[in-house]
């Protein structure tokens, strides 16, 4: 396995994965809320982008043979003048979204994603958080 940084390479199997993403979230949604939309593929994936490039952000890929058996999103996010009046980190690194495929849980895939993501936030000098982390791992 190895892990390489999004290109439009995967993008169509990094779509994949994020309706997978969803589909478990609607199973396991007991009050029905979540649903899957015609529309989720393409608009998820151009959210996660846009969001990404506006925050600074990677999206790393885990590859075994060109096939993308997971993902990891996160994102810089700066603090305000009023997180600032009790916090002195000025940016922290945050996980945004991080999904495993289905076919390979459990083999360390998302462990892997997430060392790299913290590896490259601290490349940056950050600390890293976790405030909002859809794992399937």
């Amino acid at each position: 396995m190895k892990i390489v940084e999004f290109n439009e390479t995967y993008a169509e199997q990094v779509k994949d994965l994020l309706v997978e993403l969803q589909e478990h979230i609607v199973a396991i949604d007991d009050w029905h809320l979540n649903i899957l939309t015609p529309k989720l593929r393409e608009m998820y994936f151009e959210k996660t982008i846009m969001d990404t490039n506006k925050n600074q952000g990677k999206i790393f890929l885990a590859l075994e043979n060109d096939l993308v058996l997971g993902l990891i999103c996160g994102n810089v996010v700066e603090f305000d003048k009023y997180d600032k009046i009790d916090y002195k980190c000025p940016k922290t690194g945050e996980v945004i979204e991080l999904i495993v495929s289905k076919n390979v849980r459990h083999g360390g895939v998302g462990g892997a994603l997430l060392e790299f993501m913290e590896n490259y936030f601290k490349s940056l000098s950050f600390m890293t958080t976790a405030k909002l982390c859809f794992g399937l791992l």
